[in-house]
């Protein structure tokens, strides 16, 4: 029981993080009292004047 806990623990701790690219929208483009809004520069995808991101 105290091999498993050990290799579990071992597991979390050295298992890496996914970071994404993501970034704040510049603040003359927020409304006043929301909170910060994040985009994924890499998703942006335009259609003529239409233009979408995550």
């Amino acid at each position: 029981m105290m091999k498993r806990l050990l290799l579990l623990t071992l597991l979390v701790l050295t298992s890496e993080s996914a970071y994404a690219e993501w970034v704040p929208v510049q603040k003359e483009y927020l409304l006043p009292g929301l909170q910060t809004v994040y985009i994924d520069p890499t998703t942006i995808e335009r259609d003529g004047a239409l233009v979408t991101l995550w």
